[in-house]
């Protein structure tokens, strides 16, 4: 579930923006943050592929490894996601 993501361009808040925004502000904005809390395979996916994150940046939070199990403390984890946009 999506708890906050907003957009900074010269260090001052452009905007909360929604999901769906994230990948056209990373375009425009110096910066972008996002905090998910319990988030769900396809919200990490979609967080993976706008901000580019390497798959093993997430692999043990959207498919743990044989054998693995996920840790109950992530349960109740805020995933903060945070990147430069382009300069």
């Amino acid at each position: 579930m999506l708890i906050n993501c907003v957009a900074y361009q010269n260090g001052k808040k452009l905007a909360y923006i929604g999901v769906q925004q994230v990948s056209d502000y990373l375009e425009r904005a110096d910066f972008v943050w996002v905090a998910l809390r319990d988030a769900s395979d396809g919200e990490l996916e979609t967080m993976q592929e706008d901000f580019r994150l390497h798959e093993l940046a997430v692999e043990g939070r959207v498919r743990p490894r044989h054998g693995q199990r996920r840790s109950p403390w992530r349960r109740n984890l805020v995933d903060e996601i945070a990147a430069r946009g382009a300069t």
